[in-house]
């Protein structure tokens, strides 16, 4: 049984006769709910006599109106008993405490919701507007859980607004205004077409009082007369039908004036060429019966051969199909005619192609799905009307993986369920993450790892010279879980001070040797596995953050898993990363007693260059490892193994390169590192290895500085340079 206003028994004062309507309702409920009704009544007339709402009507007669509202689309009696009690909440001192000993939790639960619908109303009067509109239609369904709530605000928006005239002429448009951005579209895509309807109309006269008198005077006739003559021509229809043994649904109505207004502005035409001021549908059971349902209808009237169209045989982009056509009827008034079969229907108003969603251009797929749900769980409640539960599947589809939260200015955003504070700071400007060192949720302060949750206010605390923290991106303490926010805490880090990123690779790299107790590993052998040009840039990568810890163990534990067992010596000269010389373009242009084809090492420890003075010492199956004369292992191995010492010489010098250890103290200062890789930056030198560290008793930093050269005089230069660099007191040989 569906009820409608006219349910509602008015008494000679204007107001209602309760007794008649709850009479009324008992065939629509058991007498155990029909009791709980009547109390709620009785609890709303004994708190709130002699109160009225903003609108003058006293409270009693408010809630029975809204809760007939909610009747018409066939709602429980938990919503009901909601209705009659919310007037109460929003203008007398009841408060939901005082209700819950008294009602049913649903019903509580259900006020509860409402209740905090009304505050984002509050905070929607501070927004900014447009831009923000799509977000809060999309907060108002994140807000809640329970479908029914926002039928409840529909209704109540509804019923504000058949009664708004009383108000101030600012308030009638700003809360007209509202509900034509917000409430007028969620009614739409429910599918509550009553409510979508009627919220339009009444918004519109307020908003384009001339518009809207300008067409409902071209109409020419009352709204009721329209209605009624949409009933009479589904009549003709339904028997025209039979008498070809067509099994159809028909649903009608006339248009209302909102639509005809946006349909004249869309298309910029007249309202004489506004075809369906009245629009029937017809649903059958196949597409052979839409044809001819469309053969009866033509043969009968008159139809517009310009109106036509078949999207059945051309189905638009989006898989919407229907045939459409215009008929007159012989008093000369148009109507437009819609087939479809049920399953089209179906997808037209559920699937990707749902009048909504090609009218009000809405894109998103989540939230299309949720609409979907909602009509879905609207459809069962109608058809059971009952106090059943939401069935478990259904419950799951009103899940939402976003939520949505206020800027203290009322601007609503957008974020992935699980954000965080520091989510929201890098969401809202770089440098507000940056500079965040705190955040208050509805003036309470919060860790910055709390979870946000929709329709919370966000406020955050920011320092003058704030700067993000290497913490921030340990997904284990749980600052970040956007990847929009990790990726500019991360470039934050990468483009600091280059230098400064070097010496905190260095630490992190010597950090993880010592950590993972291994020493058979050092910088140039990881440069490679990164496929990094220097070890220069390896260390700058790991200090900025582009070589993230977890990836550096990785490499050390493939590199200790795979590199066989090594001299403590190592193969010279040193080959540049990414070369690939033969084995024999490897070995030094060393000459051993005259001959220049033996096989020889560069010694690790001294690391002689072209211009020095060399000597050999034999090994045993590893060729003559070459070392400088005044080397001190060289010394000691011409005294203890004479035999093993042979003269060797250099031959012809190319083009190698090696490598050179160099050991610099200077003053501490903060340009120090930058003033020396421009250094070796402009002798065009690549840098394998530097190591930096102040020795606070001395105030003295030292540098280990590992560079590739060609020769001993390349190296004289450098030293010379890299001793008039300010600060820098002593260059020396490792």
């Amino acid at each position: 049984m569906v009820f409608a206003l006219s349910a509602l028994i008015p008494m000679k004062n204007g107001a209602i006769d309760l007794e008649q309507w709850l009479t009324v309702i008992e065939a629509r409920f058991t007498p155990e709910d029909v009791a709980q009704i009547r109390r709620a009544c009785s609890l709303v007339q004994s708190n709130c006599e002699h109160v009225q709402t903003k609108t003058g009507q006293d409270i009693i007669s408010y809630g029975v109106e809204l809760a007939n509202l909610l009747l018409s689309i066939n709602l429980d009696k938990d919503c009901i008993i909601a209705a009659i009690l919310y007037p109460a909440l929003q203008y007398t001192d009841l408060t939901l405490e005082d209700l819950e000993e008294q009602c049913p939790a649903a019903v509580t639960k259900l006020l509860q919701g409402t209740l905090e619908m009304d505050s984002f109303d509050q905070t929607l009067r501070k927004s900014s507007g447009g831009k923000q509109i799509d977000n809060y239609r999309r907060m108002l369904l994140a807000m809640v859980d329970d479908m029914r709530i926002v039928l409840l605000k529909l209704a109540e928006r509804t019923l504000y607004l058949r009664h708004i005239r009383v108000l101030s002429d600012h308030e009638q448009v700003h809360v007209s205004q509202q509900i034509v951005d917000i409430y007028a579209p969620l009614a739409n895509r429910l599918g509550i077409f009553e409510f979508k309807w009627e919220l339009e109309d009444l918004s519109f006269q307020v908003l384009h009082r001339e518009k809207y008198k300008t067409i409902a005077k071209q109409l020419n006739e009352r709204r009721i007369d329209r209605d009624a003559y949409v009933s009479t021509f589904k009549q003709q229809l339904t028997d025209l039908l039979a008498t070809q043994r067509i099994t159809a649904e028909i649903m009608g109505r006339a248009k209302h004036i909102y639509s005809i207004h946006r349909k004249m502005s869309r298309k910029d035409i007249p309202f004489a060429d506004v075809t369906d001021t009245i629009a029937v549908r017809i649903l059958v059971g196949n597409i052979d019966d839409c044809y001819a349902a469309l053969s009866l209808v033509h043969n009968r009237w008159d139809h517009h051969a310009t109106a036509f169209t078949d999207h059945i045989a051309h189905p638009k982009q989006n898989g919407y199909q229907s045939i459409h056509t215009v008929i007159q009827d012989s008093n000369g008034r148009k109507i437009e005619v819609q087939m479809r079969t049920h399953t089209m229907h179906e997808k037209n108003e559920r699937g990707v192609a749902a009048h909504w969603v090609y009218k009000e251009g809405a894109q998103e797929t989540r939230y299309q799905r949720k609409i979907a749900w909602l009509r879905q769980l609207l459809e069962w409640q109608l058809e059971l009307a009952s106090n059943a539960e939401v069935p478990a599947e259904m419950a799951q589809g009103m899940k939402e993986d976003r939520i949505y939260v206020f800027t203290p200015t009322g601007d609503v955003v957008s974020l992935p369920q699980g954000s965080t504070p520091l989510d929201y700071a890098y969401y809202i400007h770089s440098e507000v993450g940056h500079k965040c060192r705190g955040a208050k949720i509805n003036n309470r302060m919060v860790p910055l790892t709390y979870a946000l949750q929709t329709g919370e206010q966000v406020d955050i605390l920011t320092v003058k010279n704030g700067t993000p923290s290497r913490d921030w991106l340990n997904s284990h303490l749980g600052y970040l879980t956007t990847a929009r926010a990790k990726t500019k805490v991360h470039n934050w880090f990468k483009k600091q001070d280059h230098d400064h990123n070097i010496i905190e690779g260095q630490a992190i790299l010597q950090r993880e040797l010592k950590r993972l107790n291994v020493s058979t590993i050092d910088a140039p052998m990881l440069a490679p596995y990164f496929h990094l040009q220097s070890v220069h840039d390896l260390l700058a990568a790991l200090g900025n953050g582009d070589i993230r810890i977890p990836q550096l163990v990785g490499a050390i534990h493939d590199l200790v898993h795979t590199a066989k067992k090594k001299d403590t010596e190592i193969i010279a000269p040193s080959k540049k990363v990414g070369s690939r010389k033969s084995k024999r373009q490897q070995q030094t242009p060393i000459r051993v007693s005259g001959m220049d084809d033996l096989l020889t090492h560069i010694a690790h420890c001294c690391k002689p260059i072209p211009g020095e003075p060399i000597g050999g010492y034999i090994t045993l199956g590893r060729g003559i490892t070459v070392h400088r004369l005044d080397c001190a292992n060289f010394k000691n191995s011409k005294t203890e193994q004479a035999d093993r010492i042979v003269d060797v010489s250099w031959g012809i010098i190319g083009e190698q390169r090696y490598n050179v250890d160099l050991t610099l103290e200077a003053t501490p200062r903060h340009d120090l590192l930058r003033d020396l890789t421009k250094i070796v930056s402009e002798a065009n030198l690549s840098i394998l290895q530097l190591n930096a560290y102040v020795n606070e008793n001395q105030n003295v930093t030292i540098i280990n500085l590992s560079v590739e050269i060609t020769g001993k005089d390349q190296l004289s230069q450098l030293q010379s340079k890299l001793a008039s660099i300010k600060g820098i007191s002593t260059v020396r040989r490792q």
